[in-house]
């Protein structure tokens, strides 16, 4: 029998998908490889663009890819999604041999079929489970009313997730607050679980200097940009910055709101900004990269929010690419959410809750009139970037993998 290789990694999707968890995955097999771990993945061919071209078995940077022949029907509707997404978990269990080949499986959080290959893989084959959350369901389906918590989908995934916390060797937590969240509502042993953040490409952010001729396009030059991009999600509390806009329209003439990007809460949005009439907020669609690092490097301070109730459930790991473009962060959301946590620990920006138009004019009046209080912001914002490079991240995974290669927990 050939020696097990050491990682196995268990994503819906990886390179050359462009999704946000693509990118990570694929990062991380990359450095993963590079501090010596023999790392294959097991992933889908859901990838809208390929059509059906994607290899079964294809290679990476000499990193071995299976790909899961589920169906893939064609379309963008609800009903098409759903159908994809329930074959690639029924026929993700013809995949189970794929475990026997490695020491350790990594698997992400959806779909839930996929950790509970780990499980099975480990009951089976002996090879170590570790359950990479990210968004933690079904629970944050939940707080975006997709279902109800006395439901039978909610019930079924419940349960299905809460074998994976029981058997997992290992949970990677993405934050603080979602470790609490898990102790203390999914009743998980702490001693499983380690906190790894996401991170970001230092190479990718932050390095643009002010484009002013993007700034000219969109009449930004000489104005106080604040910025918030991503997906615009029924957990993101747009509404608050919308209100901001409106409550300032006139009294902070040089200020604009940019709203970049697409999401389910995207088109309400659209509606309220014309419903006020609001000539300081600039809605965009989603930018490519050259773009979106021009539009980084003209911002002045970034957005990121979370509804009430959200914290433990999901964490915006894209504020790491604000700081390491320098920034000042806006945190709207719980002053018990990691992000809101990390921003007051590094001085990197300021807090304020849901809904609190006031206490948010109070502070963006003070980063655009107090040159030296702005300026302290941005040395947090950088300060806390470093820790958060794709380098030092990926580092911890590495180590964390290679102590239960040598049998440590």
């Amino acid at each position: 029998m050939k020696e097990k290789k050491d990682l196995l990694i268990v994503t819906e999707q990886f390179y050359p998908s462009s999704s946000t968890d693509s990118i990570l995955m694929t990062q991380l097999v990359e450095d993963l490889s590079n501090a010596g771990i023999s790392v294959g993945v097991l992933t889908s061919k859901l990838l809208p663009k390929s059509k059906g071209k994607l290899k079964n078995v294809d290679s990476y940077k000499d990193v071995y890819i299976k790909r899961i022949k589920s169906f893939h029907l064609s379309g963008d509707t609800t009903i098409i999604k759903i159908l994809n997404r329930l074959s690639l978990m029924l026929i993700s269990f013809f995949y189970i041999r794929e475990f026997k080949k490695y020491k350790i499986s990594l698997c992400l959080t959806t779909p839930p079929s996929f950790p509970l290959l780990g499980i099975i893989g480990k009951k089976r084959y002996k090879t170590k489970s570790l359950f990479l959350l990210y968004d933690l369901y079904p629970d944050v389906a939940v707080k975006m009313n997709l279902i109800k918590e006395n439901g039978l989908s909610y019930k079924i995934t419940d349960k299905l997730y809460k074998i994976v916390y029981k058997n997992v060797d290992n949970i990677i937590a993405i934050g603080r607050c979602a470790k609490e969240y898990l102790i203390k509502n999914k009743n998980c042993d702490a001693k499983k679980i380690e906190i790894i953040t996401n991170w970001q490409d230092e190479a990718k952010v932050g390095n643009t200097p002010y484009d002013k001729e993007f700034a000219k396009i969109y009449n930004l030059d000489k104005k106080f940009i604040i910025t918030y991009s991503g997906n615009m999600g029924l957990f993101h509390d747009l509404e608050t910055i919308v209100e901001f806009a409106k409550a300032n329209q006139k009294d902070m003439p040089n200020m604009r709101v940019i709203l970049c990007g697409k999401g389910d809460k995207k088109p309400q949005i659209v509606d309220l900004v014309k419903k006020y009439n609001l000539n300081n907020v600039l809605i965009l669609d989603h930018l490519s990269l050259d773009e979106y690092n021009s539009l980084m490097s003209i911002s002045d301070a970034f957005f990121v929010t979370l509804l009430p109730g959200v914290e433990g459930l999901s964490v915006p790991s894209k504020t790491y690419a604000y700081m390491l473009a320098g920034k000042p962060i806006i945190s709207i959301m719980s002053p018990n959410a990691e992000i809101s946590l990390e921003v007051k620990e590094n001085n990197a920006g300021i807090c304020v809750e849901n809904g609190d138009v006031k206490g948010l004019t109070k502070h963006i009046r003070k980063i655009i009139e107090d040159k030296e209080y702005y300026e302290q912001l941005k040395k947090g914002s950088i300060a806390a970037g470093k820790k958060y490079e794709r380098k030092v991240i990926t580092k911890q995974y590495a180590n964390f993998i290679k102590k239960r290669l040598d049998g440590n927990k």
